[in-house]
């Protein structure tokens, strides 16, 4: 079912089938007017309207009408007095992936009482992925705020190192965190391939739920076959370092030729994306000509 049925329920209207207009066309003219007065309609709906049907399909056309007024509106459209507006203003924020909507979307995973807006705005944060909104989303684990499967999901999506320690705590904590979200659990911990979630998967086996025990087993025979042919992670030069670390690039593969998987160690998050293999052939970084430090992180 999709967030638009969700939000709707089962008697939804019909999915606009055009495609994205966007709001300021290049060339200016009539286009970038009716663009521009389109999209001030849309945001008077959103913030003025008394009808939470009426907002909701406001915030769902402000998403397929991207400018930095829509974003606007849909950050203000998360404080929305319905809550089935607010998530739908966090979806839509999602799909636009603008990065000023995520400390207004942090505030709606951390504290928002009502599970539509916490469960969109994990996903929104997942998808924008910016060092702060992973950070949240393993702050909301850690914290067990929100929906705990859907924050299992996103970070093993985002195969984030910082957060195998509250995913192996998710794991075991079988009297507050639901089967459910204890397979999410299990399955992130996969993706991410650290070594540290071994005990944990372990523990896994004799879990209650079958879901989670044979996820359990799939993980650990994944990561057993992974570790066994790693290939860890080369040196960089600090300029590139910094900004490997900046773009938040986890879960690339070398850059140098090989397609070799780098290791989703403690530090990979600003570990170069070269493996030991390809960085051994260089004198110099290949991103900004730096000289390369001759240590493997």
């Amino acid at each position: 079912m999709s967030i638009w049925d969700r939000l709707f329920g089962p008697k939804s209207p019909p999915r606009h089938s055009r495609p994205t207009q966007q709001a300021e066309p290049r060339g200016g003219g009539s286009g970038t007017r009716v663009g521009i007065d389109k999209i001030s309609a849309l945001i008077a709906e959103l913030i003025d309207n008394p009808d939470s049907k009426a907002r909701l399909k406001a915030a769902i056309e402000l998403s397929r009408n991207p400018s930095e007024a829509s974003t606007s509106a849909l950050i203000r459209g998360l404080k929305d007095s319905a809550a089935n507006v607010r998530g739908c203003c966090a979806e839509s924020l999602r799909m636009l992936k603008d990065s000023k909507a995520v400390e207004p979307l942090i505030e709606i995973l951390l504290t928002d009482t009502e599970h539509g807006p916490v469960y969109y705005a994990a996903k929104a944060l997942g998808t924008i992925r910016t060092p702060r909104a992973v950070e949240a989303l393993v702050a909301a684990l850690e914290q067990r705020k929100g929906d705990i499967s859907e924050l299992c999901l996103q970070l093993g999506e985002i195969q984030a190192p910082a957060a195998v320690e509250p995913l192996i705590s998710a794991v075991k904590d079988r009297e507050n965190v639901s089967s459910y979200a204890r397979r999410h659990a299990v399955m992130a911990l996969e993706k991410i391939g650290d070594p540290r979630a071994k005990e944990a998967l372990q523990f896994a086996l004799d879990d209650s739920d079958e879901g989670v025990r044979t996820r359990a087993e799939n993980a650990l025979r994944v990561t057993a076959t992974t570790q066994s042919s790693e290939i860890r992670a080369g040196d960089c030069c600090e300029i590139c370092r910094r900004n490997f670390r900046d773009k938040h690039s986890w879960g690339l593969e070398c850059g140098g030729g090989c397609i070799s998987k780098l290791p989703n160690s403690e530090d990979y998050d600003i570990a170069a994306r070269y493996c030991h293999k390809c960085v051994a052939r260089m004198t110099s970084c290949p991103q900004c000509g730096g000289r390369l430090l001759n240590s493997i992180l």
